[in-house]
């Protein structure tokens, strides 16, 4: 799982999700568009796990992408074209989409079955428990903590 980063990104979305997700025993790394550290969109500065080069040049198999920012504040800020390369990759391993919820913004090229969260925190939070309810049921779940192989 990744976590798409960039500078304004709704770092409250990312946190919930990279949290969540992680304590289910994914693993789930915060990618760094441009640069390891950037400061979200209520001043928390974050920091990446991993660059975007790094995940493409990755064989792992992408199980979803969360971008914690609205499709147009997606297309406005970010201006590497290796985004889409990403995009393209996930979708054709058929892995989930989330992004925030803006019926306003211009139409990214997003996959239909999106999930589009509000981002009020309740929204957020019933949002990561309802994708990590949804991988469970798509993938077999994770090994528990400390269990073999």
């Amino acid at each position: 799982m990744y976590v798409l980063w960039h500078i304004h990104y709704n770092e409250v979305m990312a946190a919930i999700f990279l949290v969540y997700l992680r304590n289910a025993g994914y693993c789930t790394r915060l990618v760094g568009l441009r640069g390891d550290r950037q400061p979200g969109r209520y001043g928390v500065t974050l920091a990446a796990d991993i660059t975007l080069g790094e995940v493409l040049r990755s064989q792992e198999p992408i199980l979803g992408i969360v971008a914690p920012c609205a499709p147009g504040m997606f297309d406005s800020t970010e201006p590497d074209p290796r985004v889409g390369e990403l995009l393209t990759r996930a979708q054709a391993q058929q892995a989930v989409f989330v992004a925030e919820d803006d019926h306003s913004a211009p139409q990214f090229p997003w996959p239909a079955n999106t999930l589009a969260v509000s981002p009020e925190t309740v929204s957020v939070l019933a949002a990561a428990q309802a994708l990590v309810a949804h991988l469970r049921h798509r993938t077999a779940p994770p090994p528990a903590a400390g269990a073999l192989p």
